[in-house]
């Protein structure tokens, strides 16, 4: 299973552990190819230890229309809907105003 884990703001004991399973190919940006088991262990260790930062895992998904699987976790984390088997991405924007919509 080829996985990508997208990190803001976390601890560095958590970029640690990550690195120990995939590559760290940019600052906060892993991607590597693991089983489907280590997968789901890196995104629990994940959320378990994020702290006030965010955290994005995608992965292959071949059940999935589109191929892949997003989870989302964290303070201002994006939100992940199915719409008929397709996932899209909910973001809040501000207002001119300054109030979030």
């Amino acid at each position: 299973m080829f996985v990508v884990m997208v990190s803001s703001l976390v601890p560095d004991h958590l970029r640690g552990y990550l690195s120990r399973f995939v590559v760290e190919v940019e600052a906060g940006t892993f991607v590597g190819k693991v089983s489907p088991s280590v997968a789901d262990r890196l995104w629990e260790r994940g959320v378990a230890a994020i702290g006030s930062g965010r955290l994005t895992q995608i992965r292959s998904a071949p059940q999935c229309e589109q191929g892949f699987e997003i989870r989302t976790y964290g303070q201002g984390a994006p939100t992940v809907y199915d719409f008929d088997g397709i996932q899209l991405i909910a973001r809040r924007q501000a207002a001119q105003n300054g109030e979030v919509l």
